[in-house]
């Protein structure tokens, strides 16, 4: 593993799995923490050929893989669309190092201020997360919008699939959301997603302000340089990759 990441001209390697090319792999990070990584400073100039390419065969694949692999497993088929909530653990690193909130409650409800009326919002919990705290449950009964999803016969890639975007914080959905589905996604917390509005809008926890392009959430289309960077994005991903066999 260490030569496999000096080969990266990288020198810090950590498991790390949750999004699809992590199935298989090593994660290699330059720094050994994913909310200081060097990736939160590059930005995006152009991609290569290249790039394109292994960026655009890794989409194919993963999505085969995984999508059709899985069929069985629904989505949640409901009638109205909705927004996909994905919620990390409190202990999560970026969490703890960054915002260091206690509760998920001020998020949860932040998103259902912000999300059109005309959408439900799908509230899923991290799958190490041993059940759904009191406020959630009083809110839950006093919101007909969210509902919970505590079922694990829902296969995450279709809900993603089906879903009309993900809010989160360091969620690694936000990633396949954006990156393999192509999906308006927007986040609280910092992370890999600084420097890349483009991609991950920022919102604030608290405050006032709108969602930012809420019109995506009608009918999202990507222009041809939001797709190159998506593709750049996805390539930087894979490259600090190393394969388990090596």
């Amino acid at each position: 593993v260490r030569r496999t990441a000096l080969l990266h001209g990288m020198n810090v390697v950590h498991g790390e799995d949750g999004w699809f090319p992590h199935s298989s792999t090593l994660h290699v990070d330059p720094l050994g923490f994913c909310w200081e990584s060097s990736l939160c400073r590059m930005l995006f100039t152009s991609v290569t050929a290249r790039q394109r390419e292994v960026a655009a065969t890794e989409r194919k694949i993963d999505v085969v893989r995984y999508l059709e692999a899985r069929a069985s497993k629904p989505g949640y088929g409901r009638a109205r669309p909705y927004v996909l909530l994905p919620l990390q653990l409190l202990k999560d690193r970026v969490n703890v190092c960054g915002q260091n909130s206690t509760s998920w409650e001020p998020m949860v409800r932040r998103v259902l201020s912000l999300v059109p009326a005309e959408f439900d919002v799908a509230i899923r919990l991290h799958p190490r997360e041993r059940g759904a705290p009191v406020w959630m449950a009083q809110l839950l009964n006093a919101n007909t919008r969210a509902f919970l999803d505590t079922s694990r016969s829902h296969e995450l890639q279709n809900v993603i699939a089906e879903s009309a975007g993900v809010i989160g914080g360091n969620s690694t959905v936000l990633y396949e959301a954006r990156l393999i589905y192509g999906k308006p996604v927007w986040r609280f917390c910092d992370s890999w997603f600084n420097g890349h509005e483009e991609l991950f809008p920022r919102i604030s926890l608290h405050g006032s302000e709108p969602l930012p392009h809420v019109e995506r959430l009608a009918g999202f289309t990507q222009d041809e340089r939001q797709s190159d960077y998506a593709d750049w994005f996805l390539y930087q991903l894979l490259a600090r990759q190393a394969p388990v066999s090596m």
